[in-house]
């Protein structure tokens, strides 16, 4: 993952969640934030299915940082993650976690 003028190497046990960011992606790691030139179907593509899953459109996690996953009435919900971060649920994958 390029960082400046430098490339960063990220592992993949690291991440603890990615959001979409137009034709980028911001990667969250313990203590920083990192953008990358990708978009978030390619990485889904990339990362390990069991390790990591996709809550919403413009969101993937890392099933070992999860710590609760809330429903609301209307079928969306909530997911936050053991450092309190808390990221939206959509019907659509919640299947995927429950």
């Amino acid at each position: 993952m390029r960082d400046g003028v430098r490339f960063r190497i990220v592992p993949v046990s690291s991440i603890r969640w990615i959001q979409a960011c137009g034709n980028y992606v911001e990667i969250h790691i313990p203590g920083r934030e990192l953008l990358h030139r990708a978009t978030l179907g390619e990485l889904a593509r990339r990362l390990p299915p069991r390790a990591f899953t996709r809550i919403h459109r413009g969101v993937i996690v890392n099933v070992a940082e999860i710590a609760e996953i809330r429903r609301s009435s209307h079928g969306d919900g909530e997911v936050e993650l053991k450092d309190g971060t808390v990221l939206p649920l959509s019907r659509r994958y919640r299947a995927g976690l429950l």
